[in-house]
């Protein structure tokens, strides 16, 4: 007789999945034994990389030598001693990589995260590889009109999602440095467990969390001269299918985007503030939307704490060959505030 026992230790990804998620079947631990394995190791060397902690796993077998079960996606809920749990795992989850496209967790056999799989960038090969148990993956770019040969640079997978209290969600930056110039570059990112996502949100949702990214010009089809910009106190309502991003960055100006179905707007304040030259706007109000673009991700269901992600993307093209061109980009990650 087999002998299950929930694996509850957040190094090794293992976290309550907040009750019966809509839809899925409940089935007993041996059921889930059909699906493969994580080892223990390869948990926690998850963890390292990031905090979703929605994983849920079952230790089955020998106590000295313990697997992980894990379900490719949501396989149901099943129950142990009258608890509910959900099963999730990270090689279903998808990364939005803002300017540089899409990508997924890619693991090893043992269920390790051993590679960022990129789908849409045609500036970098598709598998940039991890280094060990770190937070650093190195990134290989592309041969182009400026680089003779390939060129490897080490980035670094910065999530903020732990001390924002995110579970089924991730945020962060993707920091390295720039294979032309060499200047440092950071690339904010969100991603998140779909079945865990909000799909059609209604009603009023308030999240306040941390905005942060980057403003550069753009030059030559590179960006040059980045600077970070952060806001540790933005919010994020959802009312009725508007949308409000408010972000008052610490080097740079107020921000504020509103959405809805048809249309998008950014407004700047740049009241009490001093900006550089460089990164200075031209515009102080923005509604098109072949400039500007939102993309927001709502997660968790009744029982749990919403959790919201968003990227921003702002370009102010003046002309092909100036320095006046500036490229903004960052991300939000917050919880509901009650």
């Amino acid at each position: 007789m087999k002998k299950y026992t929930i694996l509850t230790s957040v190094l090794a990804l293992a976290a309550c999945g907040g009750g019966h998620h809509g839809g899925g079947d409940v089935v007993t631990p041996s059921d889930i034994t059909r699906v493969g394995t994580v080892t223990q190791a390869a948990a926690e060397s998850n963890a390292a990389l990031t905090p979703m902690v929605s994983e849920i796993g079952v230790l089955d077998g020998d106590a000295d030598a313990p697997s992980v079960n894990i379900g490719r996606a949501a396989v149901g809920s099943f129950i142990h001693q009258g608890q509910k749990y959900n099963s999730y795992k990270l090689d279903n989850v998808e990364l939005n990589m803002g300017d540089w496209g899409t990508a997924h967790f890619h693991v090893d056999e043992n269920g390790k995260v051993d590679a960022l799989v990129f789908h849409d960038n045609e500036k970098i090969e598709s598998n940039v590889a991890r280094q060990g148990n770190s937070d650093k993956f190195i990134v290989r770019f592309r041969a182009d009109d400026l680089t003779d040969d390939k060129r490897d640079v080490k980035f670094s997978y910065d999530s903020y999602a732990r001390d924002l209290g995110l579970k089924y969600a991730d945020f962060g930056t993707f920091n390295g440095q720039s294979p032309w110039s060499g200047d440092a570059v950071a690339f904010p990112f969100m991603a998140g467990y779909e079945i865990k996502e909000i799909k059609n949100p209604t009603g009023k949702m308030a999240f306040a969390g941390l905005a942060k990214g980057s403003v550069a010009q753009h030059v030559d089809d590179h960006d040059q001269n980045q600077v970070t910009i952060t806001d540790t106190n933005a919010t994020l309502v959802f009312e009725n299918g508007m949308e409000t991003l408010t972000a008052n960055f610490d080097k740079w100006y107020k921000m504020t985007i509103t959405k809805d179905a048809d249309h998008v707007r950014l407004d700047f304040d740049d009241t009490g503030k001093t900006i550089s030259a460089a990164h200075k706007l031209a515009e102080t109000m923005v509604t098109d939307p072949e400039k500007l673009d939102m993309t927001t991700k709502y997660y968790g269901n009744a029982a749990d704490t919403k959790e919201a992600t968003a990227l921003i993307n702002y370009y102010q093209f003046n002309a092909p060959d100036t320095n006046d061109n500036v490229n903004v980009t960052f991300g939000f990650g917050g919880v509901e505030k009650k």
